[in-house]
């Protein structure tokens, strides 16, 4: 799938964010393959191995669409969101997910 067909098969979904598929400063390659992925029995990724395909070489970016949120008192903003993992450089989709996140997307870090 490219980007064009998938802004048109997303288009009545809330967009929430975009972000760079990198590595944290003080983490290694390894350490952010690990946190893509099945670690949560309540989020899935397709492929399943998704985070061993990435290349985390700033190529590849995340798009945040909303399929969920709710406002817990004391708690904060909770959201449930589909993960789309996109390769700019060869213009396609590589894998998909669902993700919970605390927090307004605003304060979302600029990577996943």
């Amino acid at each position: 799938m490219t980007k064009a067909e998938l802004d048109s098969a997303l288009q009545d979904i809330s967009f929430l964010r975009e972000q760079l598929v990198a590595v944290y400063p003080n983490r290694t390659v390894k350490e952010m393959r690990g946190i893509i992925g099945p670690h949560d029995p309540s989020e899935w990724c397709y492929p399943e191995a998704l985070g061993e395909q990435l290349r985390f070489d700033g190529n590849e970016k995340v798009f945040s669409y909303l399929i969920h949120k709710k406002y817990v008192f004391a708690n904060g903003w909770f959201f449930d969101y589909l993960a789309v993992f996109y390769d700019q450089k060869n213009d396609k989709v590589v894998g998909w997910g669902f993700f919970h996140e605390i927090g307004k997307p605003d304060t979302w870090d600029e990577k996943f």
